[in-house]
């Protein structure tokens, strides 16, 4: 008789470390699953289990975790080492807006941490999009939390709108830091691990363990910004680089769309850095005590954001809060000073004014006035130009009306040959980083080819998200397929790409059941 197949998730009335029992299951993704749970007081918890999605599967008892790999043993026991440690570290923060870690333990073969239970919905549930006003007090509290966070030497890596949670009283709680890694100094030992795309810096992508910094989760919250103000899914680095910053939607203010581009510049150096930044730079708009000490602070510069049909949004260079203080306590102390002298300077211009009107009547009693043409005129085109996202608003000469009327010289036009366009070579060197995805899960993968007409050669596979070493494949190329010839636990794995862009910079497809994206 067939054995029927076990879940891979914890069945609700399953009792763990003789104190938390299973309620229902609230989500999973590339690295744990997550469970709403009572303890032996009846109080509400959450419990994470570290379970890979792809590498492990349940044993027959509904309850242990089994890793049937032997090659993917070792890595296994690294990563649960490396989660119990971090539930460890976490459980020491203590943050109003961070969740907090009660307990922490192994069993099942594998290993749990219990977090408090938060009584509300995470920002990607709620109604987007977000009111700006809202989005502020939500960004104020994360910013909190993550100053505090890095104070501490620790990153979070995963900031996104799942990640936070937003409970009844209005409260954003950061939460989920099972990509957190501590950050030193001297060395930073990370390994590849998943993350979401359109939320990640191109470092993570590329699992820049070097790279890797404050402005990691700076590129991540603005992101999320983005994401809840728009209702739109924020766009990969590769876009950014290669179209510029989408378009933003009409009603946002140029700060709070200033500070999004600022935070999600592609190249870290251009990036804002940490929360430090962001208080010195924007702190009068997002309503922070502006006593904030602004001398290392450097001028953000004027910087046009793109804009919606009506035309470009554009911001003005941003002024340090130490500046806009002292300006207006100048002006407040100078108003009583101009006010008298403004008084005097109106009567002089009048009678000045007077003079003039009587000058011109009188000339123009004497001299018969000739009719002259008209100067040129200008108008503003507001069309918008699909080709560039960019908002037409040059001045053009009026047609004269006489020119206008007339029909333009016939001239013959020279034939010429018609033009053949050239397909493009994709000859060359590709390297790429992206992930499979399938459902909720996601694996960050990296693809390296060449292509010398049909001819593939030099491709290799790495398994990032399990720290796998790359292996070299069979691939062959039709000229507009890629198709990669592999093994999955010794099984035949075959993946399919394609070219989405003239470019070649990404490339998407399919790989058995999962979806394919990668990014040059």
């Amino acid at each position: 008789m067939e054995q029927q197949a076990v879940s891979k998730y914890l069945v609700n009335g399953v009792v763990l470390w003789k104190k938390y029992t299973i309620v229902q299951r609230l989500d999973s993704g590339g690295f744990g699953n997550t469970y709403l749970a009572t303890d032996s007081m009846g109080m509400q918890v959450v419990v994470k289990e570290f379970y890979i999605s792809g590498v492990c599967s349940r044993g027959c008892d509904s309850r242990s975790v089994i890793v049937s790999v032997d090659e993917n043993k070792g890595l296994y026991s690294k990563q649960k080492e490396k989660f119990i440690r971090e539930a460890r570290r976490i459980h020491a923060l203590n943050h109003p807006n961070i969740v907090k870690v009660l307990d922490a333990f192994e069993e099942n073969d594998t290993a749990y941490y219990v977090m408090n239970y938060i009584d509300g919905q995470s920002l990607a549930h709620m109604s987007r999009p977000i009111h700006e006003e809202v989005a502020k007090d939500y960004l104020r509290q994360i910013l909190s939390a993550l100053e505090y966070v890095h104070n501490r030497g620790l990153l979070h890596l995963d900031i996104k709108p799942s990640n936070i949670m937003i409970d009844r009283q209005g409260n954003a709680i950061l939460i989920d830091f099972g990509a957190s890694k501590q950050l030193d100094t001297t060395s930073m030992t990370t390994s590849g691990i998943a993350y979401t795309p359109g939320y990640a810096p191109i470092e993570q992508m590329n699992n820049n363990e070097k790279g890797l910094g404050t402005h990691s989760d700076m590129y991540s919250l603005g992101a999320t910004l983005y994401n809840i103000l728009t209702g739109r899914k924020p766009p990969m680095p590769s876009e950014i680089m290669d179209e510029g910053f989408p378009t933003f939607p009409l009603g946002l203010s140029s700060e709070v769309a200033s500070l999004i581009v600022n935070m999600m510049k592609v190249p870290s150096k251009e990036r804002i850095k940490n929360v430090a930044e962001i208080k010195r730079k924007y702190g009068s708009f997002l309503g922070y005590d502006s006593s904030l000490d602004s001398d290392s602070e450097q001028d953000l510069g004027s910087e046009t954001v793109p804009g919606d049909d009506s035309g470009q949004v554009t911001i003005p260079g941003q002024k340090t809060v130490r500046e806009k203080q002292d300006s207006e306590s100048k002006q407040n102390r100078n108003s009583r000073k101009w006010a008298s002298i403004i008084i005097v300077v109106i009567v002089i211009l009048l009678g000045v004014v007077v003079a003039q009107v009587i000058d011109k009547f009188v000339d123009e009693s004497i001299e018969t006035t000739a009719d002259t043409p008209s100067s040129p005129t200008t108008y503003k085109d507001n069309s918008f130009s699909s080709q560039n996202n960019e908002v037409k608003d040059a001045p053009r000469e009026a047609v004269p009306e006489q020119l206008a009327t007339e029909p333009a010289a016939q001239e013959e036009a020279p034939i010429s040959e018609p033009v053949v366009e050239e397909k493009k070579s994709r000859d060359g060197y590709y390297s790429y980083n992206g992930y499979f995805s399938k459902g909720d899960d996601q694996w960050a993968v990296k693809i390296k080819f060449t292509l010398n007409g049909n001819k593939v050669s030099n491709c290799s596979y790495e398994n990032v998200a399990m720290g796998l070493k790359p292996v070299t494949w069979d691939a062959s190329f039709d000229g507009s397929q890629l198709i990669i010839y592999g093994k999955n636990h010794g099984k035949p794995m075959t993946i399919y790409l394609q070219f989405d862009d003239e470019s070649g910079n990404i490339m998407s497809g399919t790989v058995g059941d999962m979806s394919v994206k990668l990014y040059r």
